[in-house]
């Protein structure tokens, strides 16, 4: 395993409230890592304390093994969007993205690349004034692209982005992610998420609920069973018995909720019902979100 972000026991309070509650957790080299909770669940704190934006009340954050302010030439490790409105109104995105050459001590060829990374070559010389929100995005992803780092951490990104906007986000990073580098993304585009992240990391009121990847956690999370058989009848009573939640899916279909497959089937057996098809439906990244922070803030 590779971690190149690691977040370890960090707590964040600011007065009495506490923002990030002992959290840890790992970002890997190659993957697109979904940062996942309810408003206020400290999404943001976290990601300032990993960019060195915040000082964590205790423990730490760490880049490739380092707190940030310790690497050498920071650009070139981390590239980070937290907000799309930090620019002057009066400048072009061209200038904009020059001025951070500079400050960075980058090369100014890069400004050229990351126009055209983002799609906006043809945009680059009007004033950001006059940018849409999705445009704003934009820029401010070229600008975290500027140094080629080997990190990227964005928060909320696709906000304002139209559906093709949407696509071309996806596309950038999980082609980024395939060079070896490591994303990790906050939204609360979870059907999004579904298509794009590797692994999740879901947090409510800033403590841990699950670490995994997106394959394992909806493959080992059952929203219900899908049963049929020619005693229908008995099997439904069966299962009742047991104490399952059944609904008729159809003449000899139930759905049996709260059950896995091997627990259906021994109850079939027990009740001498022949089963023709058995069939898990797993939950999708939406329906154990909600499950996972249910009551945990909005």
């Amino acid at each position: 395993m590779n971690a190149v972000i690691e977040v370890d026991h960090l707590t964040k309070r600011y007065r009495k409230a506490t923002a990030v509650d002992d959290l840890s957790f790992e970002v890997e080299a190659g993957t697109v890592t979904g940062f996942l909770g309810p408003n206020g669940a400290g999404k943001t704190t976290t990601m300032r304390c990993i960019l060195g934006l915040a000082r964590p009340t205790s423990g730490e954050a760490r880049v490739s093994g380092k707190r940030l302010c310790n690497l050498v030439d920071p650009a070139h490790q981390v590239g980070a969007v937290l907000e799309s409105s930090g620019f002057h109104p009066g400048r072009s995105g061209r200038a904009h993205l020059e001025i951070l050459t500079m400050e960075n001590h980058l090369p100014r060829s890069r400004v050229e690349e990351a126009l055209s990374l983002v799609g906006l070559e043809h945009d680059a010389n009007k004033n950001v004034k006059g940018y849409s929100l999705g445009m704003r995005q934009r820029l401010s992803l070229a600008g975290a692209l500027l140094g080629d780092p080997q990190v990227l951490i964005l928060d909320e990104p696709a906000n304002g982005l139209d559906p093709a906007g949407i696509r071309w986000m996806r596309q950038v990073l999980r082609s980024y992610a395939a060079q070896g580098r490591a994303v990790l993304i906050s939204s609360h585009l979870l059907s999004e998420m579904a298509q794009l992240a590797d692994d999740v990391v879901i947090i409510a009121n800033g403590r841990l609920m699950v670490r995994s990847s997106l394959k394992e956690l909806t493959a080992s999370t059952t929203k219900a069973v899908y049963v049929r058989s020619p005693q229908i009848d008995d099997l439904r009573s069966a299962l009742e018995n047991q104490g399952f939640t059944v609904e008729g899916a159809d003449r000899r279909g139930l759905k049996v909720k709260g059950a896995s497959t091997e627990e259906v089937a021994s109850v079939a057996a027990q009740a001498g019902a022949l089963v023709t098809e058995l069939q898990p439906e797993e939950a999708n990244l939406e329906d154990i979100f909600l499950d996972l922070t249910k009551g945990k803030g909005l």
